[in-house]
């Protein structure tokens, strides 16, 4: 698998809407995996197309996923 590395450009966003609306609309948009069920699924690929399978069943059309999230405390 190659590495592919990305500019990010930061910005600010101002908004009326509350903040926990507008993260709940952001995690809405990224793909959060199963870790456990991902683990066990890509064992058993043996080419990379099949490893792409199961991320695109794990998170269908969204192209970006995140793990290891930790809620605020």
């Amino acid at each position: 698998m190659s590495t592919r590395r990305i500019e990010v450009e930061r910005f600010s966003v101002t908004t009326s809407k509350p903040f926990e609306e507008v993260v709940a609309a952001l995690k809405a948009g990224v793909g959060q995996l199963d870790l456990v069920a991902f683990a066990t699924e890509s064992q058993a690929p043996r080419a990379f197309a099949e490893l792409e399978e199961v991320i695109n069943r794990a998170c269908p059309g969204r192209g970006v996923i995140r793990s290891g999230h930790r809620p605020r405390r």
